[in-house]
C-alpha cells in the first residue's frame, strides 16, 4: 500500500498532557479521521482516581495503566537498576582506555566489574 504523509494534518500531542488524563481527549480529536480507516473506532474510557492517585485508560476490553504509585515505584526501581548498570559499564569503558594506546583487552566483564591487562 503506497501512501504519502500529509504533514498539514499532523497532530501534535504533548506527553505531559496525555499523562494528566488527556488520552481520551486526544483520541476523540482523531476519531473522525480513524473512521476513514476502520469501520467502527473503539471507545476509550478514562478512570481517574485522585485519591490513589491513579490513571487507567480502557479500550476494547483492555486496561492500560498510565499512572499509579505502584507503577511509579516499579519505574524508579528499573531506573536505578539501569543507572547502576550504565555506571558500571562506563567504569569498565574508562578502565580499558586508561592503559597504553593499542593495549588489547584480555578479560571480559564479570559481575564484579571489569579488568584488563
Amino acid at each position: 500500500m503506497n501512501f504519502k504523509l500529509d504533514y498539514n494534518r499532523m497532530l501534535f500531542l504533548d506527553a505531559e498532557d496525555l499523562a494528566e488524563a488527556g488520552i481520551k481527549e486526544a483520541y476523540q480529536s482523531m476519531v473522525r479521521v480513524l473512521g476513514q480507516y476502520v469501520s467502527e473506532p473503539s471507545e476509550v474510557q478514562e478512570v481517574v482516581d485522585n485519591n490513589a492517585p491513579s490513571y487507567v485508560v480502557e479500550c476494547a476490553g483492555l486496561e492500560y495503566l498510565i499512572y499509579s504509585p505502584a507503577l511509579s515505584e516499579l519505574c524508579s526501581f528499573f531506573h536505578s537498576l539501569r543507572t547502576s548498570q550504565a555506571n558500571r559499564l562506563n567504569g569498565c569503558w574508562s578502565k580499558h582506555h586508561r592503559g597504553a594506546a593499542g593495549a588489547a583487552i584480555t578479560e571480559t566483564t564479570s559481575a564484579e566489574g571489569c579488568s584488563s591487562s
